[in-house]
């Protein structure tokens, strides 16, 4: 082949359904240099995502041919277009981690061609059908520069310094954690509201959370931690999409929606100061009390908590799963669907809709028990005996049965800003933006109508954008995540932000006063505990260990998801939803706070790096040079 680069652009999907079958390496064998394709500028792909893909590269050796995707997984994506516009080529690159997984469930919708060949300047491919019809094209909903702002965030504070350097965050914060990571694994999105488009799926973990999961021997300088070191495949797919935990108080949207209207149904009206002061202080207990009649003195006829169930399934918590690709509820998967519908959504094996509160009419009803609540009350609803009151109060402090995905948080938070927007519906969070060919033009689920009213979502986004401020006349506590914007922005700014709307959320996790060695002892204790009783004993003994066996295989988890106006819109609505779930490092020792004291909550943090990276790119975006 002659020292010389040879530049492809096709329109549309081509060259993905060439890549995707392993043709690309066929072309690039029996390329002639004289085989030289260039469209013009319209057919130019900025957004590799948007179309499969928008470019190829074929140079004089294997260093210099850049291509995506691969037969065997995803690699970079086209660093030019086919006019030398230098453009995004940082955010191209930035591939999502495991990206090949969901790629491989877009297969039906590309022709399988058994070779490749050119013809009329126009790259072709052959299929059993004939050539592959111009504007065949399959279009992902990402966005190639929240791609890269993501995960280059994500990787940096999961301990590469090399990323912190271009992202220009100073590594130092983080020190004294182990592995100088701010945590052990993060998963981080953003849906677009107005379409449930998701745009970044970036994803990351250290090196030591990384071999302990791959099933490595104990990695250098890593902890011993319970359970066993063992090889989890599920564990190391993309966080952003797979990583699961107990919601925790991400369910407060719930309980405040549930009050709004209970009040409402009793002919009174939620005090909106007292509701602004429990979300930004994230106060469990006073959202019980309320639930629960305590102003009435735990009345039995108290019907409050019977608002829960419409209000968790108004805000998505109780859909259940939904396909990741289309947004389709699994019930319509299977009985309504097409076979091609079904194979996709149901494949993929991706979570989105959860948590599902498993909350019926029967659960909800008023415990009669007065005495009993009163002193669960003046114990801050920490401990409560009765099997009843006590699996009632796990759900409320999302502890319970519940487990929840950051795509399942994100279709609460859109929904919640999609109705404070004034909008009647809102689709459910999806990848696949669409599909055209010569049959036409196949779109995403169509939009569901909303059951939250415009005043109550606003109401509640109110306490939620206190949720990042300073404590104010009357109140304790500075909002939970207070000290994560500390660490981002500076306390007068803090003070001021009215574009971000945020809600933390704290899974149970037993072991937080623990140091790493304490732990491991404690629940090899456990297990050696559990061994050591007789077979087939069913013991209120044996019950306790396998319930402390279960703490010792959870993860310190952290959540935050907000809201936020994104400066694109001109309206002043809310447009983008951000969630990110995170496992928390060890600092020395022992685990980071699970509180926003002392060291910010982490999650919170990593969001609010991504958007300050995120407003200053759309400030003062990368220049492009057309020829």
């Amino acid at each position: 082949m002659p020292d010389m680069k040879v530049t492809i652009s096709t329109h549309r999907a081509v060259l993905g359904a060439i890549a995707a079958t392993g043709g690309l390496a066929l072309l690039v064998a029996h390329w002639q240099g004289q085989q030289i394709v260039m469209k013009g500028a319209h057919d130019g792909r900025m957004n590799p995502w948007n179309g499969l893909p928008g470019c190829v590269f074929v140079g004089a050796n294997a260093e210099s041919l850049a291509y995506w995707p691969t037969a065997s997984g995803v690699q970079i994506a086209c660093q030019k277009d086919a006019l030398g516009r230098t453009a995004i080529v940082s955010a191209v690159t930035a591939t999502p981690p495991d990206m090949h997984e969901v790629l491989t469930h877009l297969q039906p919708w590309l022709a399988a061609p058994p070779f490749v060949g050119e013809a009329r300047g126009h790259v072709l491919v052959a299929t059993a059908r004939g050539p592959l019809p111009r504007g065949d094209d399959v279009e992902l909903g990402l966005d190639p520069l929240a791609q890269a702002n993501g995960q280059a965030i994500v990787a940096c504070m999961a301990g590469s310094h090399a990323d912190c350097e271009r992202a220009g965050i100073d590594p130092s914060r983080w020190a004294s954690m182990l592995e100088g990571a701010a945590f052990r694994m993060a998963g981080l999105i953003q849906i677009d509201l107005a379409s449930g488009n998701i745009e970044m799926i970036a994803s990351g973990r250290s090196r030591c959370f990384a071999a302990f999961h791959g099933g490595e021997a104990r990695a250098p300088n890593c902890p011993m931690l319970p359970p066993q070191i063992a090889a989890r495949s599920r564990r190391l797919a993309n966080h952003a999409i797979h990583a699961e935990a107990m919601p925790g108080s991400m369910v407060k949207p719930v309980l405040a929606l549930a009050l709004l209207r209970a009040l409402r149904a009793e002919g009174r009206e939620l005090d909106r100061n007292w509701l602004n002061q429990v979300l930004m202080e994230s106060d469990t207990p006073k959202l019980i009390d309320l639930l629960l009649c305590k102003d009435r003195q735990f009345a039995g006829d108290c019907g409050r908590v019977a608002y829960l169930e419409a209000a968790a399934r108004d805000l998505g918590y109780s859909s259940g799963r939904f396909g990741l690709l289309l947004g389709l509820g699994t019930d319509v998967m299977t009985a309504n669907s097409p076979r091609l519908f079904r194979t996709l959504e149901a494949v993929a094996g991706v979570t989105g809709g959860k948590p599902t509160l498993r909350w019926t009419p029967m659960s909800l009803r008023q415990p009669v028990n007065a005495h009993l609540l009163r002193l669960c009350s003046d114990d801050g609803w920490s401990t409560c005996n009765g099997e009843r009151i006590a699996d009632l109060v796990k759900e409320f402090w999302g502890q319970g049965d519940s487990i929840a995905t950051s795509v399942g948080i994100g279709n609460m938070m859109l929904k919640l800003g999609a109705a404070a927007n004034g909008d009647t519906a809102a689709h459910a969070p999806h990848l696949l933006r669409a599909v055209r060919s010569g049959a036409g033009k196949l779109d995403p689920a169509p939009p569901k109508t909303l059951a939250v009213s415009q005043t109550d979502a606003v109401a509640i986004l109110v306490g939620l954008q206190l949720t990042h401020s300073p404590r104010r006349a009357g109140q304790q506590k500075d909002g939970t995540a207070f000290s994560a914007c500390l660490a981002v922005f500076n306390r007068a700014t803090c003070s001021r932000i009215d574009w971000l709307a945020g809600k933390t959320g704290t899974p149970v996790f037993k072991h937080d006063k623990f140091t790493h060695q304490e732990r491991v002892s404690h629940c090899a204790d456990v297990v050696r505990a559990m061994r050591a009783l007789p077979a087939r004993v069913a013991t209120r003994q044996l019950a306790s260990l396998r319930s402390e066996n279960a703490h010792c295989s959870m993860s310190p988890y952290k959540w935050y998801a907000a809201l936020v106006k994104s400066g694109r819109a001109t309206d002043g609505r809310w447009d983008k939803v951000v969630v990110a779930l995170v496992e928390r490092n060890y600092r020395g020792d022992t685990i980071d706070s699970q509180y926003d004291k002392g060291s910010p909550n982490i999650a919170a943090e990593l969001v609010m790096r991504y958007l300050q990276a995120s407003r200053a790119t759309a400030e003062h975006p990368k220049e492009t040079h057309h020829d």
